[in-house]
């Protein structure tokens, strides 16, 4: 996953989860969420689900199924956490630029996207996704995608059930369902522009589409 947008409020982020916050914090829509941005998570914290602020980590702001399951990479921690996204952005590689799409499941207007929480020094004030191979709709274009949790997987993945999840891989392909991709302006590729036109879906334009 390379982008991704989050459209909430956080009042709806904090009953989507059950979470608590700090009573100062604020959200804002999201709509071309980029490493290196501070984004909401949710967490474990003594037997409460809280939500705060983390960076997307830049550095390596993925981690494959693979990699976590045989815990290759030491920068990251054993603490897992939730990233709340609307839905997130895929690219096909062509001749010429490559052409944007959007994913999104419109049975769930909120995303539950495993992660990891990531070492900076002393602080652990950034995460990384968690990816696994993509299902059937998206392979064409990708062939990885974040691992999405179902809703009855939240506290299992934040609480006992990681290495397990893990270990068994996860659900997507019986979301396929309820999945949508679809074609996006090409406004996506560049970052400084975010706002709701860039999930305006567009007709087929090349024919590369």
């Amino acid at each position: 996953m390379q982008r991704y947008v989050l459209q909430s409020t956080l009042d709806q982020l904090l009953d989507e989860f059950g979470a608590i916050s700090s009573p100062h914090q604020t959200l804002k829509s999201n709509f071309n969420a980029a490493p290196g941005h501070l984004m909401p998570i949710v967490y474990k914290s003594n037997d409460q689900l809280m939500m705060d602020f983390a960076v997307w980590d830049a550095t390596q702001p993925t981690i494959s199924i693979d990699d976590a399951s045989q815990k290759t990479h030491m920068h990251f921690t054993e603490d897992p956490c939730i990233v709340p996204i609307s839905g997130f952005y895929i690219w096909k590689e062509t001749v010429n630029d490559p052409l944007p799409f959007f994913v999104r499941i419109h049975s769930q207007p909120i995303l539950a996207i495993a992660a990891f929480l990531t070492k900076k020094g002393e602080f652990r004030n950034s995460f990384a996704v968690l990816t696994q191979s993509a299902n059937v709709l998206i392979q064409p274009v990708e062939q990885q995608m974040p691992a999405i949790l179902a809703p009855n997987q939240h506290n299992g993945w934040l609480i006992d059930e990681t290495n397990n999840l893990i270990q068994s891989g996860f659900t997507h392909n019986t979301m396929i369902p309820d999945m949508t991709v679809f074609r996006v302006p090409d406004l996506v590729n560049d970052l400084s522009n975010n706002g709701p036109e860039l999930l305006q879906p567009i007709p087929k334009l090349r024919d590369e589409d």
